[in-house]
């Protein structure tokens, strides 16, 4: 009985599970490509911004720490 139950759980779920890819919109390719180009853009922009971080709080340390000598 538990078996039937789980069999028809389990079919259920794959039905409602195509059911849902078929309500998909999926992106077109230019869209793939401008998200793609916006996700680079900012990834280069938070790259440089991290790394100017690290380079004035690096100069600060060295700064305190020489002054500490």
């Amino acid at each position: 009985m538990a078996e039937t139950k789980k069999k028809g759980r389990i079919r259920r779920y794959f039905r409602e599970l195509i059911s849902e890819f078929k309500k998909l919109e999926w992106p077109t390719k230019s869209k793939v490509l401008n998200n793609t180009i916006v996700v680079l853009v900012m990834m280069l922009f938070v790259t440089a911004f991290v790394w100017v971080l690290d380079l004035g709080f690096s100069k600060f340390l060295e700064f305190i720490l020489g002054l500490a000598k």
